[in-house]
C-alpha cells in the first residue's frame, strides 16, 4: 500500500501503516532543508523492504547486519520496514525517523550537486539525523586527518565530530561555502588544499 505525507509518498505493508502514520515528516523535511538552505520542495519516495532479497534487488552492496538504509536515483529512499528491520539489522523500528533524516540528507547532498566525499557526505548526514550522542571532538587536528578516508568507523564514529567541530568553530556558513566551492574540482590535491585554505 502507498501512504501519502506531506512531500513522501511511503510504500509499505498494513503492518506498519500504524507506525507510518507517527512518523512527522514535515519536521524531518524541513530540519534537513534548513540546515543545506535548501528551499525546493522535492518528491521524495520511501520504499519499506521487508527482507534480504529485497535489499539485494535494489541494492549493489553486500547485505550487512549494520546496513539498514539507502538513498537510491530518483530522490528515493530504501530502508528496512518497522516490522523487520529489528530481525533483519542491528538497528531498532525507533531509529527510522533519524535513519530517513539520514538518507533524506544523502538525497539533499546530491541534488545541490556536492561531491561523494564520505567525511562530508556521511559526517554530515549523522550530525544532522542526531545518530550519535556524544559528538565532543576535543580540538581534533585536522591537519592530520584524511579527508578522503572510507573505513566506516571513521566515517560514522569520527567524521561526524570532525563536522560538529568545523561547524562549531567555523560556522555551517563556511561549511557549506567550501561544498560548493568544491564541486568542479577534479584533482584531491585541489579538494585537499581548498580544505587546509578553509579550515586550519
Amino acid at each position: 500500500m502507498f501512504t501519502k505525507k506531506d512531500n513522501f509518498v511511503i510504500m509499505h505493508k498494513p503492518i506498519d501503516e500504524k507506525f507510518v502514520s507517527t512518523i512527522d515528516f514535515f519536521s524531518i523535511y524541513k530540519t534537513v532543508c534548513d540546515f543545506f538552505n535548501f528551499e525546493k520542495n522535492i518528491p521524495i519516495k520511501i520504499y519499506f523492504l521487508y527482507s534480504i532479497n529485497e535489499f539485494h534487488f535494489f541494492s549493489d552492496m553486500k547485505h550487512e547486519k549494520w546496513l539498514c538504509a539507502f538513498a537510491g536515483r530518483n530522490n528515493i529512499i530504501f530502508l528496512f520496514s518497522p516490522s523487520k528491520i529489528e530481525q533483519l539489522t542491528d538497528h531498532k523500528k525507533s531509529e527510522i525517523p533519524k535513519l530517513i533524516a539520514h538518507e533524506l540528507s544523502h538525497i539533499i547532498q546530491g541534488n545541490l550537486g556536492f561531491k561523494k566525499i564520505g567525511l562530508f557526505n556521511e559526517g554530515i548526514s549523522v550530525y544532522i539525523a542526531k545518530q550519535k550522542e556524544n559528538l565532543n571532538f576535543e580540538d581534533i587536528d585536522l591537519s592530520s586527518i584524511d579527508i578522503f578516508n572510507n573505513e566506516k568507523k571513521f566515517l560514522y564514529e569520527v567524521s561526524p565530530r570532525i563536522i560538529n567541530m568545523i561547524i562549531s568553530k567555523v560556522g555551517k556558513e563556511k561549511l557549506l561555502s567550501f561544498l560548493n566551492v568544491i564541486k568542479n574540482k577534479n584533482t584531491s590535491d585541489e579538494i585537499r588544499d581548498i580544505f587546509i585554505k578553509y579550515f586550519l
